[in-house]
């Protein structure tokens, strides 16, 4: 007599550095449950933003090629890398990524007068970086649903060098002057921006800004958590 089975697999875990790891969806699998975490931002002077989160069921078809990306913690304060958790479907590319966690912004770095905290990742919208004062905004802005986050700039007419806007899929770059450094904005589905600095009596370096997290269609019972990881991310994917 022939047995009712039902099609199942454990729970798979992809660490940060993982990069394109390649994932074949088992026969009689139409849907699992993801859990996405993106790695925080460089902490320096302050702390680097916390990495987003989206939890969610995602429908798939048996012999589906998925690839994970999980960037890991930047090591350098203005240098932006992909520190956001994805999922890639149909290809390798940003444009193939059906589920992303946005990454945090990396810490500014003081000259004298602060270095800013980094923006947290997550949420349709990235959170913006620390910084000076309102009249000075040298904090990158967070990555949204349809564009990078603003860079950092500063209206100091004394030495000054402003970050870079975020991207698609990157952050910006932060700018440095003295011994002033803006912090990176984080990776995401948009890229936060990187933060600005400036030096007069003494410099500051605003905070760069959180990546932003994403979802497509194929996605159901989403929930976003912005500011959700202190440390690496990860992503794990279960039966629903």
């Amino acid at each position: 007599m022939l047995m009712n089975t039902v099609a199942s697999f454990e729970p798979v875990t992809f660490n940060a550095g993982s990069n394109l790891v390649q994932w074949t969806v088992p026969n009689g699998i139409t849907k699992i449950h993801v859990d996405c975490v993106a790695s925080k931002g460089k902490d320096d002077t302050a702390a680097g933003g916390n990495g987003g989160r989206v939890q969610c069921d995602l429908t798939v078809t048996a012999g589906q090629i998925l690839y994970f990306t999980v960037g890991n913690i930047p090591t350098v304060t203005k240098t932006a890398v992909y520190n956001a958790a994805d999922i890639r479907i149909g290809g390798k590319e940003y444009a193939n990524r059906v589920i992303v966690a946005g990454g945090g912004g990396s810490s500014g770095h003081t000259g004298g007068r602060g270095g800013f905290y980094g923006g947290a990742g997550g949420g349709l919208t990235g959170q913006a970086g620390g910084k000076f004062t309102d009249s000075d905004p040298c904090n990158g802005g967070g990555g949204t649903q349809s564009n990078g986050g603003a860079l950092g700039r500063t209206y100091s007419t004394y030495y000054y060098n402003w970050g870079t806007a975020g991207a698609l899929g990157m952050g910006g770059t932060g700018g440095a002057y003295d011994s002033a450094i803006g912090g990176a904005g984080g990776a995401g589905y948009y890229g936060g921006g990187g933060g600005g600095c400036y030096a007069y009596y003494g410099s500051a370096g605003g905070g760069g800004g959180g990546g932003s997290s994403y979802t497509n269609a194929n996605c159901s019972n989403v929930v976003h958590t912005q500011g959700y990881q202190d440390g690496a991310g990860y992503i794990t994917i279960s039966m629903v």
